[in-house]
């Protein structure tokens, strides 16, 4: 589970304002810490790295007569790598850290209002009481929000970006409209709001101790990590991008080329450094090309989706999908995924249909493509 097993809340939240003030501040002056050191080794590295490759291409220049001093800039280079390598795994440390003091903070934060208040937003709270929801700000200067526990449903949602068993767990609270919406701002078909919290066993206690239903799987102590099946996969070219990566290969293999014949005629270091530039253009381009496309897979375990150039990527389990619909909308067919918490849309590709049609038959709006 995602709950927070630290010594720190080992003890009970202190019971005066004064200690807990004292308390709250160290965690922020921790998570600040780690958060400025994660900056600061970051751009260290970027400069240290920067500095090797100066220093290389100002010892390629050099001539042979100087011996000496290419000697140093060659020590020098090397030791800017490595300092570039250093700083650089410190930075994943310290921002490891500081995602780590940032939760912390946090459950301290929440444990402060209350064993059972959670954070739904910035600054914002849910509380369970006997009967409602309380959403309230932290500071408490405002209204708060009643929600009677019969009037919403509450989801355990895991957050998958690959397919694998391993992800962020949450639960999400699917609150009315009215609740949230300022006065007059809503119509009574205007769907329900989602509200999210982070997944952790104080959560899920505190949901079964008011005898609430939790709709969806909780998570495992020990998730398996067998790896799942591919069955189908379909891939979406961008076909704006790969053209511009496209002129960029044809840039890198003429600076390549003309290398050669510049190193040969001209200058052996120049020649060296147009072909080093060339083979990074054509490399560079060469990933960008093949990385321009958006990708949607089925597999035995779910759906996946990756988005062209991004770092947007999702995996369904099929234990969380409802349906699976083709609607068309604006003349583009979509293949659409109904979990209880949401639709997620997709392009259609052809021969999908057929694929589920097969294999997940079941998943089909009564049966049918449409």
């Amino acid at each position: 589970m995602n709950e927070i097993y630290l010594k720190d809340f080992s003890s009970p939240v202190p019971e005066t304002e004064e200690e807990r003030f004292r308390r709250g501040r160290r965690y922020a002056l921790k998570r600040k810490f780690a958060g400025v050191c994660t900056l600061v080794f970051g751009i260290v590295a970027v400069l240290a790295f920067l500095a090797c490759l100066i220093l290389l291409i100002v010892y390629e220049f050099r001539g042979d007569g100087e011996h000496a001093l290419k000697i140093v800039l060659l020590s020098v280079s090397l030791g800017c790598g490595g300092g570039a390598v250093v700083c650089a795994v410190i930075a994943f440390l310290f921002g490891k850290l500081a995602q780590r003091a940032d939760r912390l903070d946090l459950d301290f934060r929440e444990r402060c209002d209350g064993e059972e208040s959670f954070f739904v937003g910035e600054g914002t709270l849910a509380t369970f009481e006997e009967d409602v929801l309380r959403i309230h700000a932290e500071t408490g200067k405002e209204t708060p929000v009643l929600v009677p526990y019969r009037e919403m449903r509450m989801f355990s949602v895991c957050t998958r970006r690959a397919p694998k068993e391993k992800g962020e767990w949450s639960v999400v609270f699917e609150i009315p409209v009215k609740y949230l919406a300022k006065k007059g701002k809503y119509s009574a078909g205007d769907p329900p709001a989602l509200v999210q919290t982070d997944g952790k066993a104080r959560l899920y206690e505190c949901i079964r101790r008011h005898n609430l239903e939790l709709i969806g799987a909780l998570p495992e102590q020990n998730p398996p990590k067998e790896k799942y099946l591919r069955l189908a996969r379909y891939s979406f070219p961008d076909r704006a991008a790969r053209k511009r990566a496209a002129m960029l290969m044809i840039l890198g293999g003429v600076l390549l080329a003309a290398s050669v014949p510049v190193g040969i005629f001209l200058n052996v270091t120049q020649g060296s450094l147009l072909g080093v530039f060339g083979m990074f253009i054509l490399g560079r381009a060469g990933f960008s090309f093949v990385d321009a496309k958006s990708t949607l897979a089925f597999y035995r375990e779910g759906v996946f989706w990756r988005e062209a150039k991004r770092a947007e990527r999702m995996f369904l389990k099929w234990e969380d999908v409802i349906k699976i619909t083709f609607p068309q909308e604006k003349e583009l067919p979509q293949l659409a995924v109904h979990c209880p918490y949401g639709v997620y849309r997709f392009p259609d590709p052809d021969g999908a249909r057929d694929f589920l049609e097969r294999n997940f038959p079941d998943k089909l709006q009564d049966g049918k493509t449409r």
